[in-house]
């Protein structure tokens, strides 16, 4: 870091979740807001920093980049999922630093921890296609498979806010995950001061998400852990099986359980938004 203050270093969190749509306004608010900050970080494995800057820089192309990202298995699979929601910020770079050639990219994420994250990922996706066949909710797989989720993500929050203290300067810009309060309490006991900005609002924690920050913060007895899962079920097969897009599926399933969301598309918004995705 700088050699100025720390309590002076004031930083953007931008907190998006991980879906497209708002991963497009986040970099929109990017390219129309940035104006000579000296630093963005990025969400993204460190290993890629350089080419990233070379990226936006012009030096080499987007494919290149996920070229390097596949072949040296920096990111996990499947790439796709990753692309979702990492290429709108992506794409914006060049244009952002073309503008501002001062600006500094640099990247905060683990890829080890990344690679950890998708495997605890894929041992949920399994248990859920075996709750489903089985008919018969196992508690204590699904309470170890999230437990161990949970231990991993906050290994990665303290690493990654590590990460953000020993980079991060006056006026830096973070790109962060959904909601970053965490983040911004660890930023604010090493003496910087963040603001979060959000996106994709108004959002609501599907099931799974909404259990993993029940058992975060309290004991959840076996009743109620079955309860979410059995949630988590229905939004898996009624929504996400059913879509080809998360963020349609997401979608969808918040207009259908939540009636207070501030403005609720037809369907024939939705075929427009599909397309755009």
């Amino acid at each position: 870091m700088s050699s100025f203050n720390i309590l002076m270093v004031q930083v953007r969190l931008l907190c998006s979740p991980d879906l497209k749509i708002p991963s497009m306004q986040l970099s929109r608010y990017m390219k129309e807001n940035i104006t000579g900050r000296e630093t963005v970080l990025l969400n993204l494995p460190k290993e890629l920093e350089t080419i990233i800057g070379d990226y936006s820089k012009g030096v080499t192309s987007y494919d290149k980049l996920i070229d390097k990202a596949m072949v040296e298995n920096i990111i996990p699979e499947p790439m796709g999922a990753w692309e979702y929601t990492a290429k709108p910020v992506l794409e914006s770079l060049p244009g952002i630093v073309k503008k501002h050639p001062e600006l500094k990219i640099k990247c905060y994420s683990n890829s080890s921890l990344k690679h950890a994250e998708m495997q605890t990922a894929s041992k949920q996706a399994r248990l859920t296609l075996r709750t489903i066949i089985t008919k018969k909710v196992e508690h204590i797989k699904w309470r170890n498979t999230l437990n161990q989720s949970l231990k991993i993500e906050n290994q990665a929050l303290k690493i990654e806010a590590g990460e953000i203290i020993n980079k991060t300067a006056r006026g830096s810009w973070v790109i962060d995950g959904f909601p970053g309060g965490k983040t911004k309490k660890m930023l604010k006991e090493a003496g910087i001061q963040a603001q979060c900005l959000y996106f994709g609002l108004p959002y609501y924690f599907n099931p799974l998400m909404s259990l993993k920050r029940k058992m975060a913060n309290h004991s959840v007895y076996d009743n109620e852990l079955e309860k979410h899962v059995l949630y988590h079920i229905k939004y898996v097969k009624d929504y996400l099986y059913a879509e080809r897009k998360r963020d349609i599926a997401h979608y969808r399933w918040s207009r259908d359980n939540f009636h207070v969301m501030l403005h609720k598309m037809e369907e024939k918004e939705i075929a427009i938004l599909d397309n755009i995705l």
